[in-house]
């Protein structure tokens, strides 16, 4: 008896397998940018005005307009007193399965916030801030220092735990490149 020597033909349709990938888990990466984008805004607590009840001018208690606004500490999500940086966060696709997340150039702030800043102080700044909000700044002073308050990185932080249940029963059949990959294996047999 002589061996028989069996050689399997493997067929494979690389770029159809991507292309069903790609159909099948783009809503699915939808669905993950919307979770982080919850989890920025739910990260932004109202508030940022003192909540101390001091007595006025003629002993009357402060009226909310009189309050003064606080600072988030540095390191925590940025406190929504006008909630337009919240309300900017958005989610937007940009190419075939790829969605970014974050404030739109309506909130141009929202840089700042996330990452800091050190703005240099000019002599035109200084007497706006001195004329409008009534800062007046020590000559001495050169750079105003802005610290972090992240927003984005931690919602990315943790949302992404929720990511792979976006992704848990994912049928790449029920796609329409996926429906070309049957098609074509049946005509290969």
């Amino acid at each position: 008896m002589m061996p028989v020597t069996l050689t399997p033909h493997v067929w494979l349709d690389e770029q159809g397998v991507l292309d069903a990938l790609a159909e099948a888990s783009t809503p699915r990466l939808g669905k993950c940018a919307l979770l982080v984008e919850r989890e920025a805004k739910l990260s932004m607590r109202r508030g940022g005005k003192r909540s101390v009840r001091r007595r006025g001018k003629g002993g009357r208690f402060l009226k909310s307009k009189d309050m003064k606004q606080v600072p988030s500490h540095p390191g925590t999500p940025p406190h929504a007193q006008t909630k337009i940086l919240r309300n900017s966060i958005s989610t937007a696709k940009t190419a075939r399965g790829t969605f970014i997340v974050g404030p739109t150039r309506q909130a141009h702030y929202g840089r700042v916030h996330e990452f800091g800043a050190v703005i240099p102080v000019t002599e035109r700044m200084r007497r706006f801030l001195a004329a409008v909000k009534g800062m007046h700044l020590r000559k001495s002073t050169t750079s105003i220092h802005i610290p972090k308050r992240p927003f984005m990185r931690p919602a990315l932080r943790r949302a992404k735990g929720r990511f792979a249940l976006q992704f848990k029963n994912l049928n790449l059949a029920r796609t329409r490149a996926g429906a070309r990959l049957n098609s074509k294996k049946g005509q290969k047999k």
